[in-house]
């Protein structure tokens, strides 16, 4: 029942009143019963408007909650937006618009890629053609990996996407007390040693979905790269084709 059902009711309950207060004051004269049967119809008819008025203060509060909750759906759904479609948050990136940068990086040399899963550059993944247009420009590719059981099954698919250019591919294998010191799990570097002045890293991070990357500040740079270069340097290369 809504308000506006109640204000109609009021008019009815009213005039209800008013005759069983006149008929009540006319059998007075008559018969005691009449009375009791007055007072009694009088208490019934304000009770029961007394309770549709505490009925209607109860849907209100009920549906004030309802669009409280429906409000905080819409800013979750915003939200969500926001990520998906980056209206909000500028500085993330998308991987088809990291897929431009790393196409516009002509003078590097040189991209170092630190993963758990390097499967992610294989098959018939969209940054295959980028890979592989990259290495016809003399680029050289080094994947910091996470050292796992799968990880083999990673590396034998990464020989497909570097037949044709071997020697531009190198592996290391990251044992994970080590890799959790990088901040984030899925880090591009390009020019790592900044012999073109293109350096620069992007991260991925965790989103309500996949492909979402973010520009690494000077100094998280500087930090990623340090200990990459430390790996690089002192851990075992594995060619892909060993």
């Amino acid at each position: 029942m809504t308000r506006e059902d109640i204000i109609k009711l009021i008019p009815t309950a009213l005039l209800t009143t008013l005759v069983t207060v006149a008929f009540a004051y006319v059998r007075t004269f008559f018969e005691t019963k009449w009375v009791i049967f007055s007072i009694f119809f009088i208490t019934a008819n304000f009770a029961i408007y007394a309770g549709l008025i505490a009925y209607y203060k109860t849907e209100s509060k009920h549906q004030e909650t309802l669009d409280l909750l429906k409000a905080v759906r819409e800013d979750l759904e915003g939200f969500k937006l926001a990520i998906k479609s980056q209206l909000k948050f500028t500085w993330i990136i998308s991987s088809e618009q990291l897929q431009i940068v790393e196409k516009s990086k002509n003078k590097c040399t040189v991209i170092w890629i630190l993963t758990e899963d390097p499967s992610d550059d294989t098959g018939t993944s969209p940054w295959v053609p980028v890979i592989q247009e990259n290495l016809s420009n003399g680029i050289k590719y080094t994947y910091l990996c996470l050292n796992h059981k799968g990880i083999r099954g990673a590396i034998n698919a990464l020989k497909d996407v570097f037949r044709d250019f071997p020697e531009s591919c190198n592996i290391v294998l990251v044992d994970q007390d080590e890799f959790e010191h990088f901040p984030y799990q899925h880090i591009v570097i390009y020019d790592p040693n900044n012999q073109s002045g293109e350096m620069d890293c992007y991260a991925e991070i965790k989103a309500p979905e996949k492909g979402c990357w973010l520009q690494l500040t000077k100094d998280e740079r500087n930090y990623v790269i340090n200990r990459a270069s430390k790996l690089v340097n002192q851990s075992q290369k594995i060619s892909s084709y060993n």
